[in-house]
């Protein structure tokens, strides 16, 4: 297979595709290739654990600790944004 991916380009998501938009294949293989290839085009959402501010961190702080990052990663001074935000 991976030779064949090397030669055509084509990897199983590509063909997946490629069938599925086949206008003169049978209707239910272009069902399966969609239904196969659809978690790799539209994965699903996933649960995430929600946790809560401690009680020793307020707004205040987390609002400083956003400016710092914002700034660290290049995102400049988002003092403002926070200001704005706030009226």
């Amino acid at each position: 297979m991976a030779a064949e991916i090397a030669v055509t380009g084509d990897t199983p998501l590509d063909y997946l595709l490629r069938v599925m938009r086949n206008d003169e294949a049978e209707l239910g293989v272009r069902v399966f290739a969609a239904r196969s290839a659809a978690p790799y085009v539209h994965p699903r959402l996933s649960a995430v654990t929600v946790t809560r501010v401690s009680d020793k961190e307020t707004l205040e702080e987390l609002e400083r600790k956003a400016i710092r990052l914002g700034k660290k990663i290049g995102l400049g001074d988002l003092t403002s944004l926070f200001a704005a935000a706030k009226h």
